[in-house]
């Protein structure tokens, strides 16, 4: 398989994006469009899961069919204080190092066969608006500001640095968009029309 070019890690990231992308047929490129994306043997692809949790913690989701299992030689993973709670002391070299530790584990659950994939749905980027929503506890809370921070420092210490430590790097995707929490509350009452300021 390392004939391919897609599988040339010299080569850079774009030229080995198009190489894959042009020798998937169409029924291959939408089989890849879900959480659990199938494998594609012929060129060597694995099977790949979306779907995990590491919004304090590399986390199973109950009810949901995720990518990390803790029936192997890993039992548990650290499990920190849920977001609002993290953010409310204001430190981000403590926010850094929580992430630290997440991106760790996650990569070593990975190379230990107990992950199916390295994307995980976090961290929450929501500002907490409004209590009826239900979720609040799974952002960083209300200040605009103190979420920003919270979220830089927590997915720049998760992905890690290439350069720094290659084999820590995870990817890491925003739980939620930036007005879920609006849309959760009045979707069933009105048109949401959200302004630049509320975002």
């Amino acid at each position: 398989m390392r004939s391919f070019k897609f599988s040339q890690t010299n080569l850079p990231i774009r030229e080995r994006v198009i190489d894959l992308v042009s020798k998937l047929t169409l029924e291959e490129k939408i089989s890849q469009f879900v959480n659990k994306a199938d494998a594609i043997p012929r060129l060597g692809v694995p099977a790949y899961q979306w779907w995990s949790k590491a919004l304090h913690g590399v986390a199973l989701d109950a009810g949901v069919e995720t990518g990390v299992s803790f029936e192997g030689d890993i039992k548990a993973a650290t499990s920190f204080p849920q977001v609002i709670l993290s953010a409310s002391i204001f430190d981000s070299k403590l926010w850094y190092h929580i992430g630290q530790a997440i991106g760790r584990e996650a990569r070593g659950m990975y190379n230990e066969g107990q992950a199916r994939g390295m994307t995980f749905w976090t961290p929450n980027t929501n500002i907490f608006r409004d209590p009826r929503w239900g979720r609040g506890q799974e952002t960083p809370g209300e200040d605009p500001m103190v979420a920003s921070k919270y979220v830089v420092a927590y997915v720049r210490s998760i992905q890690g640095s290439f350069e720094e430590e290659p084999s820590k790097m995870a990817i890491f995707k925003s739980g939620h968009a930036a007005s879920i929490s609006l849309t959760m509350i009045w979707r069933n009452r009105e048109d949401l029309i959200i302004s630049h300021s509320m975002l």
